[in-house]
């Protein structure tokens, strides 16, 4: 038995595409794009597979739905379609990128510093008896068709990055193209980090929680959100413009999915503490990056951790530990190839039921 009318897991893709009067009005108020810019748009893959992971009874409308490689795929395509039609409805030459981090890679660079780095996201979908089957289908059907078809749209990718973490893939890509403005959806802390990069950088950080819920594209927002105070009143806050001390913010508090654990007995405001402190003591400056410095203001009992998350968190230090090869395995995926007449016959048939928005797509 198979569900008829609306798709289950819609909701899971649909989460992940802000409006389009919403996300004009913010877009503007940053005052970040020019009419002749051109525009990356990065969304965070992972998210619509966290999305999905919290939805009630996965495992039995998985079952029930046979059919749900065909959704998933016209989904993932269609979810590059909302955010392609946005900017080019505005005139602007754009290219659409969803990224991943591998689900088959054997090993990451950063067992270096956690030799359980990204076990825990692994398991979830390749161990998990929940998730088992969506991990399976994801690796053997969903993600290899959406990567052929993608190299039949304009401008559009799918990016899946072995051996690295994916939130790398639009730092990697933004080299590539230098002269673009890069605009990020996603609901990973981690990516949070790029709206330190302003010139270059427009995030929007989905935040869904118990504890509130909102879409912040600005980083004092997302700080005054972080400690629960207002930004402006709290003085020391600015801090964490250097990138360095907000890294290390958030490698305090640990990642889940990166399977980094958190600082014991160490939050947001114990790491202004320590911050504060090393700077009032001489120690470092505002600007400083050096990490073995900053550090030893914590307690020797976690310097060693936290000097392990940072190294898994921070952005540039992350990329600094690639090699040219692994850059090459994330660009070498921008492929562009062209054959209209297959896609209108793939979409007549194969998601007859599904249909991918094409005119959006080739446009």
């Amino acid at each position: 038995m198979a569900y008829t009318g609306t798709n289950p897991f819609s909701v899971s893709f649909t989460a992940m595409k802000l409006r389009y009067h919403d996300y004009d009005n913010s877009i503007e108020s940053l005052n970040f794009l020019n009419p002749t810019d051109k525009v990356n748009v990065f969304i965070n893959f992972e998210s619509v597979l966290n999305n999905l992971s919290m939805m009630r009874d996965i495992d039995t409308k998985l079952l029930l739905e046979r059919k749900f490689p065909t959704i998933f795929e016209s989904e993932m395509i269609n979810l590059c379609a909302h955010y392609k039609k946005f900017f080019r409805g505005n005139g602007l030459d754009t290219k659409v990128f969803l990224y991943y981090t591998d689900l088959s890679s054997p090993d990451f660079i950063n067992y270096k510093y956690n030799d359980e780095y990204r076990s825990y996201y692994i398991n979830k979908y390749l161990q998990n008896p929940k998730f088992q089957l969506l991990g399976n289908k994801l690796l053997d059907v969903i993600i290899p068709r959406v990567q052929k078809i993608s190299e039949f749209i304009p401008n559009v990718y799918f990016i899946n990055a072995p051996r690295i973490d994916g939130s790398l893939v639009p730092f990697i890509i933004s080299k590539e193209y230098p002269d673009s403005k890069n605009f990020i959806i996603s609901t990973d802390k981690y990516d949070t980090q790029y709206l330190l990069y302003r010139d270059k950088f427009c995030v929007h950080y989905i935040k869904r929680s118990s504890s509130g819920s909102g879409v912040f594209c600005n980083f004092e927002k997302y700080i005054s959100d972080l400690f629960k105070e207002n930004y402006e009143e709290n003085n020391e806050s600015s801090l964490f413009l250097n990138p360095s001390f907000y890294s290390l913010l958030l490698s305090s508090l640990g990642d889940k999915p990166r399977s980094l654990e958190p600082l014991k007995g160490i939050g947001v405001k114990t790491v202004m503490k320590y911050l504060s402190s090393g700077i009032s003591n001489g120690l470092f400056t505002k600007q400083s990056g050096s990490i073995d410095m900053i550090l030893k203001t914590f307690p020797e009992d976690q310097e060693e951790r936290a000097n392990e998350n940072f190294h898994c968190f921070n952005i540039e230090k992350q990329y600094s530990d690639l090699t040219q090869k692994e850059i090459f395995q994330i660009t070498n995926q921008i492929v562009d190839r062209s054959d209209f007449t297959s896609l209108i016959q793939l979409n007549n048939e194969d998601y007859r039921d599904y249909p991918l928005m094409l005119p959006e797509l080739t446009s």
